[in-house]
């Protein structure tokens, strides 16, 4: 080590002060010019074997530097000047700055790689380590560019730098098979710089890293290692992903039918998994593309939206187009743009409602109908209009109904260019190919079909994009429920499902008439006064109150009036009598299997509490379905809802194991309550409880008690081939629950319909309207069909005569009769639809044919007179 003097601290400090002038016009520090000198002088002198330094050897090192002119090694090396100088600052400041920053924000407000590809920013924490990359680039070039920075700072930065530039190593290696589009995207769209941004961001980084090492040697202190803060930042983004893997792994043992990873993976998604995450995995249309660029499925495997759609269900106890569809990361501030978002509709032309699709509203909705309190029937007309706010994607609006307890579609109309166009009905089969070749022609038809008993799916298509218009209308022939002889209730339809949302303000317009009196405890209704008949309500119900079962209309009956007749519309010498009477209940004990899944724990709270109120002697049977399966132990009502009280409700359970226990725990005859809520899907095997329901000699009395809406793939399945009918909600869960079980224990009121001889026939009630005609055909076909498979052709073509959508029929609008031709159907004739109120569309098409032979007429005799003027004053031949 060098020794200095005094004296050649001096001659130094000498040198230095006469030429700060020129260090401070070149923008360089004297300090760190001072010591980079210090260095040089030590170094030279050290070469020549001395260990002091006085002023003569510093003045000879101090003259040889400034004789060697742009060699001097102490003068710092002139980089970029001028003009070149800014443009390479310039490109450092778009490329390292601008460009991680510009990227980050259009992700953040278009979802455009998350929509298209794969999500780069799953959580917060992505976001923040993406924005220090950005951060990082900046410090480091005003550290790089502002010499009067101090050398710490300068390591700081440095510590930044490092972490950045493992974060952008790792987002470059996951954009890397996307790198070789994204350069030719530049060419053609310049979008190409986006996914390119890592890369880009990673060298400039690299460049910093660079000029900051230099800033701190000439400042003389040691710059951090860059490899240890890369590795913490790769380290970082490692740590980051490490949950998203793990869920998607989840999400795939969830759909396995092994029971043990169906359990790990149900506790990881409890543990680890994001509500979120899921819910955006069940809308996610590009994991199965051909070309898939998402790393994470090639770490843990393609996971599919129905996969998570299962898994979301699992994990919530929801369905998953339960809840609105997931917006962009911005929406909170006005800015998503579910109007322009192209989504691939996996449920078009399907059997599922599927995904909820934005920019898809129904914007009008109008209820009109007619009872008949006497007569116990209805019908009534469900007009919907759905809109279409999409700038360019054609929609199709899909929509689960529950109909009134045993309700059946009997009219089908689609406005096509605002001309009614009435359906063709016909097999089930038959009418969804017609619907699906139409659909891939991208025309208008509409097709409605059964999904379980009391449910049908509805869907029309295509709903024409940029606030476009569908509108179709539903007519829906439904028994009354007799709660006693002096009364009859009407449960208004309702939705259990859809693909679109409700616009903004939408109110369910509702008229209701009768010839006997109307009530409701609902206060929305009013009382109206009708032009045809004495009594009718009228209410404009919101959304909620619409679906709502308290929206039940009450109608006043003759208790004396206990029979009803039709003349028989196919065979006009018999008649179809009906009669009102009590119903006994089935012998045997009741037993009761209750949907296990977590939103059904108030409902189970509920039961809880009917359970406690029945009579001590009465005898239940209590099953909670999941997995397992679990048995209450006692049949004393009170203990069975004790024991439920003690029983947890999680996620979502399949209930087909439950109800073949109780099934089997029947053998000996009784009836079977089943209380569910949504079961979009079922995971259990489902073979041993239709064979049991199909084989056993006395048929076993299902009652399904929807106590939450929702599609129901069990009730599909068994429908009303097993002896299976919906419990109606006609108020609160607990109202209802009781309802129902004092209708098993102690039997009903209802109508029963059969066909009598006209001859033969003694009726003393009023003639009713073609409605019961529709509801004995109704009733005829779940006989056939009950019957085995000999009898399905003539259940089919009993329901097409009596133009009924039933479990093996159902009714399509197609545009042009070249398609009807194609697909073998025959539109309905007009004349022959029931309208509320009844025969009104027959009278009109009467008085319209009339109208047009009198101006046929009238239009041939001008003709006549215009081709012979003469034969005016001839007189006509006799």
């Amino acid at each position: 080590m060098i020794t200095w003097t005094e004296a050649a601290h001096e001659a130094l400090e000498k040198h230095l002060a006469n030429i700060t002038p020129e260090l401070v016009a070149r923008g360089l520090v004297p300090a760190d010019v001072a010591a980079r000198l210090r260095r040089r002088i030590d170094d030279e002198l050290a070469a020549t074997g001395l260990s002091v330094a006085g002023r003569v050897e510093v003045e000879k090192v101090l003259q040889r530097l400034q004789s060697d002119g742009p060699q001097d090694p102490v003068s710092p090396k002139k980089g970029w000047s001028g003009v070149w100088q800014w443009v390479g600052w310039s490109a450092l400041a778009v490329f390292g700055v601008l460009l991680p920053g510009v990227t980050l924000g259009l992700e953040l407000a278009t979802d455009m790689c998350r929509n298209e590809f794969f999500d780069p920013l799953p959580s917060p924490w992505h976001v923040m380590a993406v924005s220090l990359v950005g951060l990082a680039n900046l410090l480091g070039l005003v550290v790089a560019m502002r010499r009067s920075v101090g050398a710490e700072a300068a390591r700081w930065v440095g510590v930044l730098n490092g972490i950045g530039l493992g974060v952008a190593a790792w987002y470059s290696l996951w954009f890397l098979p996307m790198s070789p589009i994204a350069v030719l995207a530049i060419i053609f769209f310049g979008l190409g710089l986006l996914p390119l941004s890592p890369a880009l961001s990673l060298v400039v980084g690299l460049i910093l890293r660079a000029k900051l090492h230099r800033r701190a040697s000439e400042a003389g202190r040691p710059m951090v290692r860059t490899w240890p803060w890369m590795l913490a930042g790769v380290a970082a983004m490692v740590a980051l992903e490490i949950p998203p893997l793990i869920e998607n792994w989840a999400v795939r043992a969830v759909s396995d039918r092994s029971a043990d990873r169906q359990e790990t993976g149900l506790w990881l998604l409890h543990h680890v998994g994001s509500e979120d995450r899921l819910l955006r995995g069940c809308y996610d249309q590009f994991r199965n593309r051909e070309f898939n660029f998402n790393p994470r499925t090639w770490l843990a495997g393609e996971v599919s939206a129905a996969n998570y759609q299962e898994a979301y269900f699992r994990v919530t106890g929801r369905p998953f187009n339960h809840r609105p569809p997931p917006v962009g990361r911005l929406a909170r501030f006005g800015r998503d743009r579910g109007d322009q978002e192209w989504v691939w509709d996996e449920g078009l032309g399907g059997e599922n409602v599927s995904q909820r699709l934005k920019a898809l509203y129904l914007t009008q909705s109008r209820l009109d109908g007619k009872v008949e309190g006497d007569a116990a029937a209805g019908y009534l007309e469900w007009t919907m209009v759905f809109r279409n706010d999409h700038e360019v994607q054609q929609r199709e609006a899909r929509t689960l109904i529950q109909l009134p307890p045993g309700g059946v579609v009997s009219r089908l109309t689609l406005w096509v260019d605002g001309e009614e166009r009435e359906a063709a009905f016909g097999g089930r089969s038959q009418v969804r190919q017609a619907y699906q070749a139409v659909v891939s022609q991208r025309r208008d038809p509409v097709l409605v079909t059964t999904k379980g008993p009391d449910r049908v799916l509805v869907q029309c298509f295509p709903v024409p994009p940029k606030g476009g218009q569908m509108k179709v209308r539903l007519g829906i022939t439904f028994p009354l429920l007799l709660g006693n002889l002096s009364s009859a209730q009407l449960a208004l339809p309702r939705v259990l499902e859809q693909n679109y949302s409700a616009a903004p303000g939408l109110k369910h317009s509702v008229w209701i008439e009768s010839p006997q009196a109307l009530t409701s405890t609902l206060p929305a209704y009013q009382a109206e006064t009708p032009r045809t008949v004495a009594h009718a309500l009228r209410g404009l119900l919101e959304p909620k109150q619409f679906a709502a079962p308290e929206s039940t209309v009450t109608v006043a009956r003759d208790p004396a009036v206990t029979q009803s007749w039709l003349r028989h519309p196919l065979e006009p010498q018999h008649v179809i009598l009906q009669t009102v009477a009590r119903r006994p209940a089935p012998a045997g004990p009741v037993a009761i299997v209750i949907d296990g899944s977590h939103e059904m724990g108030p409902v189970a709270a509920e039961l809880a509490g009917v359970l406690a109120n029945l009579p001590d002697n009465t005898s239940v049977r209590l099953w909670v379905a999941g997995s397992p399966v679990r048995a209450c132990p006692a049949t004393e009502p009170r203990a069975a809802g004790a024991w439920l009280a003690t029983v947890g409700f999680e996620g979502g359970q399949d209930s087909t194991e439950a109800l073949a226990q109780a099934a089997d725990a029947l053998r000996a005859g009784g009836s079977l309550l089943w209380i569910h809520g949504a079961q979009p899907m079922t995971w259990q095997d489902s073979g041993a409880l239709e064979q049991g329901l199909a084989r056993r000699r006395e048929r076993l009395q299902i009652l399904a008690l929807a106590a939450l809406p929702g599609a129901n793939v069990v009730l599909e399945k068994l429908d009303s081939a097993y002896g299976l009918a919906v419990a109606p909600r006609l108020g609160s869960v607990r109202e209802d629950l009781a309802r129902t079980l004092d209708r098993l224990r102690e039997g009903e009121i209802a109508a029963t319909r059969r066909v009598l001889p006209a001859s033969e026939a003694a009726v003393t009630g009023p003639e009713a309207t073609s409605h019961l005609g529709r509801l004995w055909a109704a009733d005829e076909v779940a006989r056939l069909l009950a019957g085995g498979q000999g009898n399905r052709e003539a259940a089919v073509k009993l329901a097409v005569r009596m133009q009924l959508v039933t479990a093996m029929t159902g009714a399509v609008v197609l545009e042009t009769k070249q398609q009807y031709d194609v697909a073998g159907l025959e539109p309905v004739n007009s004349s022959t639809v029931p309208t509320v109120p009844e025969g009104g569309s027959t009278l009109a098409v009467l008085v319209g044919a009339l109208a047009l032979a009198w101006f046929c007429r009238r239009q041939l005799n001008r003709h006549s007179l215009a081709m012979n003027p003469a034969g005016r004053d001839r007189k006509p031949a006799t």
